[in-house]
């Protein structure tokens, strides 16, 4: 396995620094990127639950890829009770249901 590119370590560190207070879950991808679960954010009052996990993609190409699409856990609902807009879609990521 190849370990992660050191842009893309660095990108971890930070992550981890800014959710001190969470766990994060890396899972290098073997082409010197990683998978990034951080298992514990508060979203805010307006989506139930109010805290769900993130989970992202850092390719190997970072900081010259975007770091995009993120995901959050798949029973994110409104509270207001309107559906999601037309660009968030249940799938599965990391053998976990997301949006």
């Amino acid at each position: 396995m190849i370990a992660l590119a050191p842009p893309v370590a660095d990108a971890v560190g930070a992550v981890r620094i800014h959710f001190a207070d969470t766990p994060v879950e890396v899972t290098p991808d073997g082409a010197g990127g990683a998978f990034v679960i951080i298992t514990s954010v508060d979203i805010g009052p307006r989506y139930s639950p109010s805290i769900t996990w993130l989970g992202f993609h850092i390719s190997a190409a970072y900081p010259d890829a975007d770091t995009y699409p993120h995901y959050v856990g798949g029973d994110l609902v409104r509270v207001d009770g309107r559906a999601h807009g037309p660009a968030i879609q249940q799938v599965s990521w990391q053998d976990r249901p997301a949006l």
